[in-house]
């Protein structure tokens, strides 16, 4: 289960960091794990090149122990949480800061960025706090932030071309704080 996997790579990252071994798989602080078929991703870093911890998406294959990423994909300034999957079109949704990012996932592990738009608009410090894929088709993502606003995307997946547009179908109203978590189903 996921989290028999994030305890186990939480214990791992301990486990590393106490015996300082450096150049080895996650040699970044965590922010998101994501169990999806028989791949592993984990989202972590540090502030990106700038101050020294590069920002990156890694997939591994779940076999045990972990081995080398089958990817290991800098993501420049972007930080991502909140990692979740579509299982029939491969697509990983992310959140870095107000942003909105979607992947395209491979059967050989490997990453590509098919989106990138911002999903929060608040008028402090925009910040998406989640965002969920349909697991049904990759056709709606909902998303919530420190705005308060809940949104519902229409997603169009060209698999040929390797891009997804985005449509904002509706924007529900009427929270007074930050939306801190979502769920959906496909029925």
């Amino acid at each position: 289960t996921q989290s028999t996997w994030g305890k186990f790579i939480f214990q791992e990252q301990i486990s590393f960091m106490t015996e300082q071994k450096k150049g080895q798989f996650l040699d970044v602080p965590i922010f998101s794990i994501l169990s999806h078929k028989d791949k592993l991703l984990i989202a972590g870093g540090g502030g990106g090149a700038e101050f020294g911890v590069l920002n990156k998406l890694q997939v591994y294959s779940r076999e045990l122990p972990l081995q080398t990423p089958l990817h290991d994909l800098d993501t420049g300034p972007d930080i991502l949480e909140y990692l979740h999957s579509n299982n029939k079109d491969d697509v990983i949704s992310s959140v870095a800061e107000e942003n909105i990012i979607l992947y395209g996932l491979d059967n050989k592990g490997q990453l590509k960025q098919l989106a990138k738009f911002q999903g929060d608009f608040g008028d402090k410090e925009p910040c998406l706090r989640s965002s969920v894929l349909s697991k049904a088709n990759c056709s709606i993502l909902v998303t919530g932030g420190e705005d308060g606003v809940i949104r519902v995307w229409k997603l169009d997946y060209n698999q040929s071309q390797g891009v997804i547009k985005h449509e904002k179908l509706r924007e529900i109203k009427g929270h007074t704080g930050p939306i801190n978590c979502l769920d959906i189903t496909s029925n």
